[in-house]
């Protein structure tokens, strides 16, 4: 590769990770202000350095498919309607409710079998602030 392209190259990547360290300070403030370390933000978008890249020359790209732990499921969110999940839940005898975005997350917790902590319910959410939601659908429940 050239000197020049090189260089370029070194400059956008360099650029690029300025914006990342700048969406995190976005974040890291948002959560300061909202008193709420575990803010909803809603998922990056579909970036490309993200996707999987078919190897080049082997034929037909290999699809590669995410391997999920065996258990329950919840489905994605269906934006722009519902941006959080809200979980109740039992910790240390209290019943709480906290809201996330991540799936998997979720679909983890809904395994555990702990004695302090018992996930009770999942629905999805419009949410606004942590005083300021709308339940839009109830997932799951324990039985």
């Amino acid at each position: 590769m050239p000197i020049p392209r090189s260089i370029e190259l070194i400059d956008l990547l360099h650029r690029r990770e300025e914006e990342f360290v700048t969406v995190w300070k976005c974040e890291q403030e948002i959560k300061r202000i909202m008193n709420m370390p575990d803010f909803p933000f809603p998922p990056p978008p579909d970036l490309p350095s993200l996707r999987p890249v078919p190897k080049v020359g082997k034929g037909r790209p290999r699809v590669v498919k995410e391997s999920r732990p065996a258990g329950p499921t919840v489905r994605a969110l269906r934006t722009p309607q519902e941006n959080a999940y809200r979980l109740v839940f039992v910790y240390n005898g209290v019943r709480q409710d906290s809201f996330q975005t991540d799936q998997k997350l979720i679909e983890t917790l809904m395994t555990l079998e702990l004695t302090d902590f018992r996930l009770l319910a999942v629905e999805t959410v419009s949410f606004r602030s942590p005083d300021d939601w709308e339940t839009r659908e109830s997932l799951w429940e324990r039985t």
